[in-house]
């Protein structure tokens, strides 16, 4: 696992000269990067395969189809229709009105890559077992939680943002892949995804570019 720092863009273009679109694969957080990427592999070498240039979300995707087939990654639109259905079934028995729906699809956005990490439970339950105020997290804390288990464990699907969250809950030792891999998330990279993609660099090369400019020490928030 190598940590790669950049100054500027140039530092990207000319790593991009030893890149192998054959033998490695560079990962990318939107589809404007990954065309820029593509359009470098043309210039560079005349060619490109399917997996040699990936979004990010499109990587996670994918493991997701061959270690958990049954599960099927849908949109955000579709999540909110279950979280929909879920409180027109269970609504009256978990004491949730119709104005909390929204505040309910929010909550599991929020917790889903925490309750979907292995220990969650655990760590969650000791946090509020020692909170002092207003016992209002119990609550936002358990009905996402019976939501969520609804949604993946119940109609079997997951919303693309959860998958690199999921993928934690499942056997990792099939996680690997044969390329080595450029990532090249700038400040999207996740503390999950760096976990996974620490992971597969013990069977593979991976190299983490992260963004270095002049400017940082005088605008550190940025």
């Amino acid at each position: 696992l190598e940590f790669l720092k950049v100054k500027s863009p140039d530092q990207i273009k000319s790593l991009l000269k030893s890149y192998n679109p054959l033998k490695d694969t560079w990962i990318v957080s939107d589809l404007k990067s990954k065309q820029e990427i593509q359009n470098e592999a043309i210039k560079n070498h005349s060619y490109y395969t399917d997996d040699a240039i990936l979004r990010v979300s499109d990587f996670w995707r994918l493991w997701i189809r061959r270690i958990e087939p049954t599960l099927q990654v849908v949109s955000n639109d579709f999540i909110k229709l279950l979280v929909q259905h879920f409180v027109d079934t269970h609504g009256d028995k978990l004491e949730i009105i119709e104005s909390e729906i929204s505040t309910l699809n929010k909550a599991i956005q929020e917790f889903a890559p925490i309750l979907l990490h292995p220990a969650s439970d655990d760590i969650l339950q000791e946090w509020l077992a020692v909170q002092t105020t207003e016992k209002k997290w119990h609550r936002w804390y358990q009905l996402p939680k019976v939501c969520l288990n609804y949604i993946v464990n119940e109609k079997k699907v997951i919303d693309s943002k959860w998958c690199a969250a999921y993928l934690q809950t499942l056997d990792l030792k099939l996680l690997s892949w044969d390329r080595k891999l450029y990532v090249d998330l700038g400040s999207e990279l996740s503390s999950i995804e760096i976990g996974l993609f620490k992971h597969i660099s013990q069977t593979q090369d991976v190299v983490l570019i992260t963004p270095d400019p002049e400017w940082k020490s005088k605008f550190p928030y940025l």
